[in-house]
């Protein structure tokens, strides 16, 4: 009894851990086989974890994820701190992507570290409110550091 009462605010903020196939495989499995629980997400953020694990590509059970956002009928807030799949899978992401956009009430977009990320996909997203876009690292390190225009 008392964990039902929790899981609205245990489920309220989520991480996606892309690089973590069993997370996000167990996460997915507790989604689809209790479909009330996509009413508690209320913030959902996708990124890399773990020291060890910080160079393990993305799982493509992201994708089955992002396609569950639009049920998340409370989420308000989504979070890609990059992109959340392999370059072959990418195409199937800003599908899914626009779909979510088009579907759902979020409210909140945070966009980081994107190398392509076509814009016009935000035109989908009626109720967003605010939107945070990052640079990829390796630009951000390009302003940081930029290289002389004048050769000696």
């Amino acid at each position: 009894m008392l964990s039902r009462l929790a899981e609205p605010y245990v489920y309220a903020d989520i991480l996606v851990p892309i690089n973590n196939e069993s997370a996000v495989a167990g996460l997915y499995k507790r989604f689809s086989e209790n479909s009330r629980m996509l009413d508690f997400p209320r913030t959902l953020e996708f990124r890399r974890t773990g020291v060890f694990l910080r160079n393990v590509d993305p799982t493509p059970e992201v994708l089955l994820i992002m396609s569950m956002i639009p049920r998340m009928t409370n989420l308000t807030s989504l979070t890609l701190k990059e992109q959340p799949c392999l370059d072959g899978l990418y195409g199937d992401f800003l599908l899914t992507f626009g779909d979510c956009l088009q579907q759902s009430a979020i409210e909140e977009i945070y966009l980081g570290d994107f190398e392509y990320f076509p814009l016009s996909i935000l035109n989908n997203g009626k109720n967003i409110k605010k939107l945070t876009l990052i640079a990829p690292r390796y630009r951000r390190m390009i302003r940081q550091f930029p290289l002389p225009t004048n050769p000696l």
